[in-house]
């Protein structure tokens, strides 16, 4: 049984029991400056709506994400809004590698020099390797022309061990021309995004906040994924007081650019993490 309390009574009409929801509004005279609480069901569908519609920003924080909702995100990216979301983990473990996969682009690169003096070398080692097969084609012929003269025979075998071994050698010389690094990696971000990979200072941020083209702004429970958006019962606030929406947006900034009491994610070690590199 779901019991909701509110300071004034006559608000308890609000609540309707057939949908299990809360809806309450507070408008300004003029009707620009409303706050909205909704708790229920389906809390997240008029904020997706303004997500989607968004034509300049949008600004996330949310402990949870999913591959549902970030595609959501690219997509805008895309279309050219700047989108910026902090998180701390996503939505389903097993798909954390993946999520972060498709926010972290990975460039590979190939070191000029480097490459071309594994070439030369490798050159070189095939040129070493074709002489070393004539003289081992020399040395089979006249071990098969004396053949008839067991000490001759004796001294040829004796001259084709140097061969073998050179011949090793160079088998093992290409081997490891093979495992010469000549590659490297940058890596930069699909979007904008800051992931809280550990806590911070003995503080999980468990923050929901969405704002929209700096003229709408939603708090609450909802986490940016599909269950959070469409079927969990949640609660959400929705205010579009343009001095309230600018200090939420100086708030969401301050935590991206802290470092100190927010530790983010390192692109460089955390793209290696994700994408693995191959350096020959």
């Amino acid at each position: 049984m779901i019991r909701l309390f509110v300071n004034n009574q006559s608000n308890m009409k609000n609540y309707n029991k057939k949908n299990c929801n809360f809806y309450y509004k507070i408008s300004s005279e003029d009707n620009k400056d409303n706050v909205e609480i909704y708790i229920g069901q389906s809390c997240g569908k008029q904020l997706q709506n303004e997500i989607l519609s968004a034509q300049k920003e949008v600004l996330i924080i949310s402990p949870y994400v999913d591959m549902c909702k970030l595609y959501d995100l690219i997509n805008l990216h895309d279309k050219g809004i700047n989108v910026h979301i902090a998180f701390s983990k996503p939505y389903n473990r097993g798909h954390e590698e993946e999520i972060l996969r498709k926010l972290i682009i990975q460039e590979k690169h190939i070191d000029e020099i480097k490459y071309n003096q594994k070439l030369n070398k490798l050159k070189k080692n095939r040129n070493m390797a074709f002489c070393s097969l004539i003289l081992g084609i020399a040395i089979i012929i006249l071990s098969v022309v004396a053949m008839f003269n067991t000490y001759s025979l004796n001294l040829y075998f004796l001259a084709s061990l140097p061969f073998f071994i050179g011949l090793r050698y160079l088998i093992k010389k290409k081997e490891s021309l093979n495992k010469l690094p000549i590659y490297y990696y940058t890596y930069k971000e699909r979007i904008k995004f800051k992931y809280f990979w550990e806590y911070n200072n003995n503080r999980f941020i468990h923050s929901k906040i969405y704002i929209i083209d700096r003229r709408v702004a939603y708090l609450g429970s909802i986490n940016f994924t599909y269950n959070g958006f469409n079927s969990n019962f949640e609660t959400r606030v929705r205010i579009t007081h343009q001095d309230q929406i600018e200090n939420l947006v100086d708030f969401v900034n301050n935590i991206f650019n802290d470092h100190s009491n927010f530790n983010g994610h390192q692109i460089d070690y955390l793209g290696k993490d994700v994408h693995g590199e191959v350096l020959y």
